[in-house]
Order: structure tokens, then C-alpha cells, then sequence
């Protein structure tokens, strides 16, 4: 399988002092779901990276920092958010097998 382009965004509230920051954050990347079956040589684990691409406040470029546990937080969210196809390949999804039964 090739790598799929994705593009997500997310709003993440920080607080700076006194004040309550909404930030509005997008990134794009790539997501290859991998191969997990058939000859051994032809497997390899799923993965992905997305890179922030801007950050606004108030929609303009916002010129702070992002802490550690922020970023963390951050490309959590753009993860949940991401607009690709990445879930029709997810192990663990919401369906269930026996739902479907085939003649």
C-alpha cells in the first residue's frame, strides 16, 4: 500500500498567565497503513508523521511556544481529526464480525 496524504486541524485551549488562549492548529502528512499479512518479505508495520503546518490565534500567525505536554496534545487531537482513509485500515474498529453473515 502507498502512503496517503492527510491533512487535519484542531482547536487546543492553553492557558498563558491569566488568559485562555484558542488555538487553532493544521497539519499534513502521510499515513501508510502497512502491511500485516502474506509472505513474511513483503510485511511491514503500519506508520505515519504529521507536521503543524500553522498555528493561528484569533486568525492571525500566533508567535508563541507550544510546551511539551501541548505539542503532545496537539498531535493527539490532528490524529482523531485527520481526514483520510486511515480508518477503513484500523485494527480496531467498531464493527463486528459476527454482524455479518454470509450465506
Amino acid at each position: 500500500m502507498s502512503k496517503i496524504k492527510i491533512n487535519a486541524s484542531c482547536c487546543l485551549y492553553i492557558q498563558r498567565g491569566d488568559e485562555e488562549l484558542e488555538l487553532d492548529i493544521s497539519a499534513s502528512g502521510y499515513y501508510d497503513p502497512g502491511r500485516l499479512s502474506g509472505p513474511p518479505e513483503n510485511c511491514y508495520p503500519p506508520e505515519g508523521d504529521l507536521e503543524i503546518i500553522s498555528i493561528e490565534l484569533d486568525g492571525k500567525k500566533w508567535d508563541g511556544q507550544l510546551t511539551g505536554d501541548e505539542y503532545n496534545k496537539v498531535i493527539e487531537k490532528l490524529w482523531e481529526n485527520s481526514s483520510d482513509e486511515k480508518d477503513y485500515y484500523d485494527d480496531d474498529s467498531d464493527y463486528d464480525d459476527d454482524m455479518y453473515l454470509y450465506p
